[in-house]
């Protein structure tokens, strides 16, 4: 990576210049020499500060506003039930066109966690999360299909014998499961509950979401049992120790 210093290197992919560093820094130790913490850890900081930044969204989201209103317009006209023909954009194409929703899947941080620690998704999950990177910013998805196609940390973590980074590489791994068990957590608030909510109440000061909606993520998806898929794959990924 020509020029590759901290400074100029997108914040997303920090912690995948600094793992490198740590790779090259095991491979030209001296056999038997004791190395420092492998800098996977600093993988593991930032994911633990992921989880701090969604724990303040209640602060400042009211769910019923959330779930009658905003998400609404977060849905995009792509596995839209209520939308199944998609949306014609007059002066641009005389055929419907089909856009997902925002979703978190379009995070580019994410799929470099996943990329980087080598977590492998079921196929119907992958194909969404592939299906999302043509919403991110082409450098971001060319930096995510690079991390792809470098040697594989988990293999190298594996063959290396460094007890430190395979701990180091674990918490990384419970580290982003965390997250996704929160982000569980808040889509249950949000989506779930509200729903339950929102049938119970009759929130006549609030327009009502299409009913086809309700179980659905602002991507499309059938949001809960693809967030548990996806988090249930992250711990799976799991190194133990040999012998």
């Amino acid at each position: 990576m020509r020029g590759a210093t901290e400074e100029n290197i997108p914040s997303a992919s920090c912690c995948y210049f600094h793992s490198g560093l740590c790779a090259d820094q095991i491979e030209d130790a001296a056999p038997g020499e004791q190395q420092g913490p492998c800098t996977c850890n600093q993988l593991f900081s930032f994911a633990c500060s992921k989880v701090h930044i969604l724990i303040a969204f209640p602060d400042y989201v009211d769910p019923d506003i959330f779930y009658a209103v905003i998400r609404i317009f977060l849905s995009g006209w792509k596995d839209n039930p209520a939308m199944p023909m998609g949306l014609i954009y007059e002066g641009i194409s005389k055929e419907p066109l089909k856009y997902s929703g925002g979703s978190a899947a379009q995070s580019s941080v994410l799929h470099a966690f996943d990329e980087f620690l080598g977590i492998h998704h079921s196929e119907e999950s992958a194909d969404f999360l592939y299906r999302m990177r043509d919403y991110m910013p082409p450098s971001h998805k060319a930096f995510i299909e690079e991390i792809h196609s470098a040697p594989s940390l988990r293999d190298f973590i594996l063959s290396s014998g460094h007890g430190h980074c395979l701990t180091a590489y674990n918490q990384c791994l419970e580290a982003l499961a965390e997250l996704r068990s929160y982000h569980i957590t808040v889509v249950t608030r949000y989506l779930v509950t509200a729903a339950a909510i929102a049938r119970s109440r009759r929130l006549d000061h609030l327009p009502g979401p299409p009913q086809a909606l309700e179980d659905r993520g602002t991507g499309g998806t059938a949001v809960l049992s693809f967030l548990k898929n996806v988090r249930d794959k992250t711990l799976e990924t799991t190194l133990h120790p040999s012998g």
